[in-house]
Formats: C-alpha cells, structure tokens, sequence
C-alpha cells in the first residue's frame, strides 16, 4: 500500500493506488496540471507540446502569485520632456495573475498620439465603449503594463496527410508587454486635481478599494490629464512592492504591508509637491489638501507657530504634543507606527478626540543631548491654532482663557523654556529631497511600554553611594532637606535619588546638590517617574564645569550663604551652567558682579530676571 508519510517530494504511483485513493476521495486531480508523458516511438503532435508549454507557465504564475504581485525593481514614471509625455524606466515586477512583466530599456509615451492605446484598451476591454477621444479627453488614468503575447517567423508547414497541400504558419510565439491607460472613475466630480488626488489617496489606503485595476495587469503610477497634458504623476497611489501583499499582522485586519508602505511614500511626494508650491515655512491645514494621513510622516515645520507654539496642521480636536527626537532613531519610530490605521481626516470631532498625535523634531545625534538637556520638560503640549472656537471649547480650555486683571505682571518663567524649543527648531534637520520638516507618528491608545523609554538612566555606583552622600550632605548643610525628601519618596524613587545626588558631576558643588533638591522637591508625587524627569536636567556629559568657573569668580557660591539658596530655589541651575560654561573670562566675571548685586538686594524676583535675561541671550 501507498505511504503517504514517507518517500521523496513527489511519489510516482501506479495506476491502481492512483484509482484507489480517488475512490475515497483523497485523491485531488487539477486538470491545469497534466504533462505528457514521453516516451520513444511516441507519435507527438502539435498539442502535445503545447501542452507541455502551457504546464510550465501555469506553474510559473501560480509560483508569483504565491510571492504577490508587484513591483520587483525599477519601473518608475516620471515626467517626460514634454507636458503631455511620461518616462517609464527599466525594470520588472509581477502583476496578480502571476504573470512576469519586464522592461529591459527607458520608454517614452507620448500621450497626445494616443490612438494605438485607444484601440489596444478596446480590445483588451480595458476602455468603455462609447467613450470621448482620449487626445481631449481630462481625468485620472492608471500607466500599467500588460503580459501580451503574439506569433511570428513564419515557416512552411508540411502537410500532415498525402492529399494536403503546404501552407504557411507562424513558428516563434513572442511574450512582450504592452503599456495601457486604464481610465480611473474616481469620486472627485469636478474637483480640482489636488482635491482628485486626496480623494483618491483616501479611497484607496483608508478604504482599501482597487477598482479600475485588472489582475493581468501590472499598475505602475496614476495620472491627472488635462487635455492630453499632464497635471501630476502619483506612483504609489496605485504602485505596490512585491513580497509584501500578502504581509498582515496576525490576521486582524490590518493592511497589508506593501498598502501601508505605499500610504507614506505617496502622502511624502504629495506633500513635497504642496511644499514646492506653497513654500517651506508655509501655514498649512492638512485637511486643505489630504482626507487621511498615514500613521507617521512629515509636517510642515511652518504649521508649528512658534510665537505661542500652536499647531494648524491636524484638526483640533486631536491631542498634539511635541518633542524631540536623534534623526537617526526616526525611521525605527516611524517603523513601530505603521502597524497603527491611517488617520482618517473625514471622520468627526468625536473620532478626532480619541487620535493622540506625537510630533517629533529630528536633530543630529551630536546636537540632541544638549537640546534635550534646555528643555524641561522634553514633551510639551501643541494646541490648536483655533481654541476659542465656542461649539469645540471645553470647560478647562474657557478657564485657561480668562486673564486675571489687577495684578503687576511677572516674568514668565516658561520664557526660556520657549526660547530653547524656538533654538531646538534651528537644529531640525532636512529628511524630505531638500524641505525641513517635522515628523509626526499616531500614538496608541493604550500605552504597553513605559513612557519614559529612552531617558537617563541613573547610574549606581557601589554599595557605599549613600554613606558617602550623607557625609557629603552633612558638610554642605543639605541634610535635613534630604531627609524630607527621602520620606515622601517610593523605595525605587529613594533609591534613584541616592544615586542621582552621588553623581561625580554633582557632588563637588553645593548649588548643583541644593538645586537638584529643590526641583526633586517640587514635584508633587517622589516616585522614580519624577526622579528621571529630574535627572533628565541634570545629565549634560560636561554638567558641574561651568558650575566650577562661576563659584570661581563668586566664591560666596561655595558656601552655605543667602545667595546660594536663592539661586537654589529659582530652578534653572543646568541653564545657569551651561551658561558660565561657554562665557568668556571677562564676562562671566561680570555676570559673577551682576549675581551678586541683585542678591545684596534682597530681591528673588530681581536675581530670576537677572538670570532668565542672560540665560535667553544664551547662543544655541
């Protein structure tokens, strides 16, 4: 008996195993897979071998379509020399049906003599029948190449019985691919191309819908005509990579790969092509030329207004915060993103309020430690550039907008705070062909890893770290406020303090110990979340020298006076820092006499002006 279990990939049976296997019906026949059977003083015919040819190519479509349909290599569509002609570049990929489709040299369609195409699309049927002349005709159009075959060479033929007579028939069948239009019946009516074109985008990523496309033909770009010119080239709204069709995330309804890919490639040239025309610092609303986003991609950097850092570009419902981020990590973050669904700008308000955006900044490596270092915190809030819109303002937001009235103003102690974001803003670098842009990538509902991923991680010396410290606090009279803090703090949290407070960058100066403190003390709940947020301040490699050089010149800083407590409590002690550090000798003495002379008047508010003045003159 036949032994299913066992033998080489494919068992050869004889005819009564075969007979008995199909009895119990486990046997499965495909009749697109017969080979003729040679053998010597077989009489072939011509079917015989035509058979033998069409089992080999039905193997070999069924073998692409199960790596998916695509594009291999090459095969772009630019913009010819004239306004009514395309470029199609050299390259193959593998249209749905399995098909192989190749181009091996650069081809130039001009689309105003068109009337082989119109005659090739109405025999393909890829052209309704009656339809406007093509060479007037405006609208979308799919450029996708199609498999054709046709015979050739033509031989005598020799008659196949005594009475027949010679004939002529073609010997060579030629394999060949043939460009068509195919047209698009988008939903866009008489919307101008730009609107066309984000209608589109949306029906095709948002709603995944592929109409107009034929499985035997390979889409290459989609265009916009206008009598016979072209307004637009768009690859990716119709172009796919093969390999990655058929990728999906564990079967929950997620787009495919190659889908989601194309999204951001697409919206990335779409949005190019609005930054070329409306200026790279331009104003821009999403909405005005998109109805939905991939989940990461770039923004204009002008739709971020840095005069009170509201943001125009995504509707206002949405939550938007900003920060900073290395640009060599930005693909690894946009990667993690993309498992995300598209941000749909057609849904309402409601849906709009459940979408958190995360807009990144992208600096070089060499510049984000000290950026990250001026801003406390990394992350902050980019509201709308409309909130006073009363149907949309919520309670918190119309309490937010009532300005009190009969006090003296103060300084603003997010000024610098402002500035630095302002200076960060000069560092971002140019990541789409030439334009400066933000990033941004959707953010999940449900957070899985902890927020402060990627942050400082404190480091813990020895066993000895807090015997040392509280010698050290001992001698600098910071005891007792260590003690405090130590009583409110969690296990984790206490034991990040030690550590943080016996850095080697801290410990030889007093004011960087007493500022440490009071910032740890001002933060409402002492768990390890605060104590990162405050070790992120102080983490700067060459945090404590400018320190050195500023008690230097004011040596009172040394010591348990009034000075160094007010300074202590002001805040901005790593900002001070980094300012001494980079001061020449003879300014930074006379910043030293400046300090000094506002403590002798006895005026916190006048030392924190002093010092909020000079740090905002600080070069970026």
């Amino acid at each position: 008996m036949f032994n299913s279990t066992q033998g080489s990939a494919r068992e050869r049976l004889n005819k009564d195993q075969a007979e008995l296997l199909r009895h119990r019906r486990a046997l499965i026949i495909n009749d697109s897979r017969i080979l003729s059977q040679f053998f010597d003083g077989k009489f072939l015919t011509a079917n015989d071998l035509t058979r033998e040819q069409n089992y080999f190519l039905s193997r070999q479509a069924d073998l692409g379509q199960a790596s998916g349909g695509g594009i291999v290599h090459g095969l772009l569509v630019t913009e010819g020399a004239t306004a009514g002609s395309i470029i199609i570049h050299p390259g193959h990929g593998i249209t749905a049906a399995g098909e192989l489709v190749l181009l091996d040299e650069e081809l130039t369609i001009n689309l105003a003599d068109i009337a082989s195409i119109q005659q090739l699309n109405a025999r393909l049927g890829l052209s309704p029948l009656p339809s406007e002349p093509l060479r007037t005709r405006s609208g979308l159009f799919i450029v996708a190449l199609r498999p054709i075959e046709f015979t050739d060479n033509p031989i005598a033929s020799y008659p196949t019985s005594i009475t027949g007579t010679r004939t002529v028939e073609d010997s060579d069948i030629v394999e060949a691919v043939v460009v068509t239009l195919i047209p698009y019946a988008d939903r866009g009516g008489n919307a101008d191309a730009g609107q066309r074109r984000a209608a589109v985008a949306r029906e095709l990523f948002v709603e995944r819908g592929r109409r107009g496309v034929p499985e035997n033909a390979l889409p290459l770009a989609m265009i916009a005509l206008e009598r016979r010119f072209v307004r637009w080239i768009d690859p990716y709204l119709v172009r796919r990579e093969a390999g990655a069709v058929h990728t999906n995330f564990f079967g929950v309804g997620q787009a495919p790969r190659a889908l989601r890919e194309a999204h951001l490639i697409q919206y990335q040239q779409h949005l190019r092509d609005v930054l070329e025309e409306r200026g790279e610092n331009a104003r821009i609303t999403a909405a005005e030329h998109f109805r939905a986003l991939p989940p990461a991609g770039p923004m204009p950097i002008g739709s971020v207004n840095l005069d009170d850092f509201t943001q125009s570009y995504f509707p206002v419902e949405m939550d938007v915060q900003l920060t900073v981020v290395p640009s060599d990590e930005l693909a690894a973050v946009i990667e993690e993103s993309l498992a995300l669904p598209p941000i749909d700008l057609t849904l309402g308000g409601d849906e709009h309020e459940t979408t958190s955006v995360l807009a990144l900044l992208p600096v070089e490596r060499r510049d984000w430690q000290a950026i990250r270092t001026s801003l406390s915190p990394v992350v902050r809030q980019l509201r709308p550039v409309v909130p006073g819109l009363v149907a949309i303002r919520k309670p918190i937001q119309a309490l937010q907008l009532l300005k009190p009235v009969g006090f003296i103003p103060v300084a603003n102690p997010g000024a610098i705070v402002d500035q630095n974001w302002r200076n960060a803003f000069g560092h971002v670098v140019s990541l789409l062909d030439g334009f400066r842009t933000l990033w941004y990538v959707r953010r999940r509902n449900t957070e899985i890893t902890s927020p402060f991923a990627g942050v400082t991680v404190i480091p813990r010396d020895d066993e000895g770290n807090e015997r040392d410290l509280n010698d050290r606090m001992k001698d600098f009279g910071l005891q007792p406020s260590l003690t405090r803090l130590r009583s409110r703090a969690t296990a984790e949290a206490g034991a990040g303090i030690v550590a943080l407070l016996s850095s080697s960058k801290l410990v030889p100066s007093r004011l960087l110990l007493a500022g440490a403190l009071e910032e740890l003390g001002e933060e409402k709940t002492l768990d390890q979340s605060a104590v990162l947020r405050v070790a992120n301040r102080f983490d700067h490699p060459k945090l404590g020298e400018g320190m050195r050089r500023l008690e230097e010149a004011l040596p009172a800083l040394k010591k348990d006076s009034p000075l160094t407590k007010r300074l202590a409590g002001i805040g901005n002690l790593p900002e001070l820092d980094r300012l001494a550090r980079l001061l020449p000798d003879d300014e930074l003495r006379e910043l030293a006499k400046q300090i000094e002379a506002a403590a002798k008047e006895k005026s916190a508010t006048k030392l924190k002006r002093l010092l909020e003045r000079r740090i905002g003159e600080m070069p970026s």
